[in-house]
Parts: C-alpha cells; sequence; structure tokens
C-alpha cells in the first residue's frame, strides 16, 4: 500500500515537471524580450516614447519649480501650495530623493496624455508598466535614467520592450534649486537676511531673486533670467519660517 502511494506521488510530481517544461518553451516561443535591440518595426513606437519622456519631463520640472519642488503635502504652508523649507530653524527642504520621487509621480500621472495619440496613430496593441528613474540634477542640466516597461501585442506574440535610454534636459531648474539650499542654510543661520545681499550674490548667475516678507512667513522667488528671454520663465518659490 505504501509503495502505491508513493508510485502514485512520482507519477504526479512528474506530471508537474513536464507540465512547467511546456509552459516554459510555450511563453518563450511567444514572448520577446529586447533590451538593447530594437526590432526595426517597432523603432518608430520606441522613438514615440522617447519623445513623450522628454516633453512632460520638461513640463513637469517646470510645473515642480512653481512649488519648490512640490514634496509632500504635510510641508505646504501659503494658500499658493508653495512649501515650507524652514520652520522653527529646522530645514524641510527637499533632497534629491525627493524630487526623484515626485517626479516620477508627475510621469505616472501625465505620461499617458501624451502616450494616447501613440494608441490613436498606432495599429500595435500597447500596454505600458509604471515608470521609474534615477535622477541626477546638475546646475544646467538634468540627466534622466528611466525604467519604462512597455508590452507590444504582435502576430499573437507578446514583444516585452524596456524603455531605458538615458536623456539630458538642458535646464536651470538645478541651479535653482541648489541656490534655494543657500539661501536656506545662510537663513538658518543667520536668524534672517538681508534683502539686497540675496539678490546681488545671485544676480551675477542669471538668476532675479525675489523676496516678499509676511507676518508669519517669507516667500522668496528665484526667476531664471534665460527663461525670461525664452519667454517661458522658470520660476522656483519657497517659504522660509
Amino acid at each position: 500500500m505504501e509503495k502505491r502511494a508513493q508510485i502514485t506521488l512520482f507519477v504526479i510530481l512528474g506530471i508537474v515537471i513536464v507540465t512547467i517544461i511546456l509552459l516554459f518553451f510555450y511563453f518563450k516561443s511567444n514572448n520577446l524580450l529586447f533590451n538593447d535591440s530594437i526590432p526595426p518595426e517597432v523603432q518608430p513606437t520606441y522613438d514615440f516614447i522617447i519623445d513623450c519622456i522628454e516633453k512632460i519631463s520638461y513640463q513637469g520640472f517646470y510645473n515642480m519649480a512653481k512649488v519648490g519642488g512640490n514634496y509632500p503635502l504635510d510641508t505646504f504652508f501659503s494658500e499658493q501650495n508653495i512649501p515650507l523649507y524652514l520652520e522653527n530653524n529646522i530645514s524641510l527642504a527637499p533632497k534629491i530623493k525627493d524630487l526623484n520621487s515626485v517626479y516620477n509621480n508627475y510621469l505616472n500621472f501625465n505620461l499617458q496624455s501624451c502616450l494616447k495619440n501613440l494608441r490613436n496613430t498606432s495599429n500595435l496593441n500597447i500596454s505600458y508598466g509604471n515608470f521609474s528613474s534615477s535622477l541626477f540634477i546638475k546646475e544646467e542640466k538634468i540627466l534622466i535614467r528611466p525604467e519604462f516597461p512597455i508590452m507590444i501585442l504582435r502576430d499573437e506574440r507578446i514583444l516585452k520592450l524596456i524603455i531605458s535610454k538615458e536623456i539630458y534636459l538642458t535646464t536651470n531648474f538645478g541651479k535653482l534649486y541648489y541656490i534655494s539650499l543657500n539661501i536656506t542654510e545662510d537663513y538658518k543661520n543667520g536668524g534672517g537676511f538681508k534683502m539686497d545681499s540675496i539678490m546681488n550674490n545671485f544676480k551675477s548667475s542669471g538668476v532675479i531673486t525675489s523676496i516678499n516678507q509676511y507676518p508669519d512667513y517669507t516667500q522668496v522667488s528665484l526667476i531664471d533670467e534665460r527663461g525670461i528671454k525664452n519667454e517661458s520663465v522658470l520660476t522656483y518659490s519657497f517659504l522660509l519660517k
């Protein structure tokens, strides 16, 4: 009786193993993964998605600057949703990882508005995964290393593609961000600041400083002069209390 039970168990295990092997070869033959090599027929789709990421990224950093990086809501103070960078001599300014998180959320929320045009013009059945990235923010440029999985259904096969091409943005977002950190630190260490001194310090770097002092807080706005010339004003705002 015990021997028969063992034979039955081996038969069941054999069936399971054979089933797993058959499924492996089935999915291997019906799913293609492309990382470095892009099929020619998919290249226009790939290029379109890269263009969308770049376009929405520029919009994202432009909008993030207006609200001081737009990091967690509990740091907002004013009716304009401008965040506090300093309160009770404690720095609340965002770290790069905070900006990276906000940027990823922005892309996930807004990227589809651009990609829907691809669905309307392409005869491919495309689905998208979650967008993530690593940001490297310099004063006058931002390097984006995205990881954006997509799946394309073609000829009853699923083509799996990871969008991972490095994207460079030319923007002074980083310059304004780092200046905001300097101002916050000076304000913290000096117990305030002199308006004329702040304006003169950063005027030479092409940044106009606007300071509005209210009873409960001080609002600082950093304006990129280059943006003014190009009729696209990049303004970075934050509060000190």
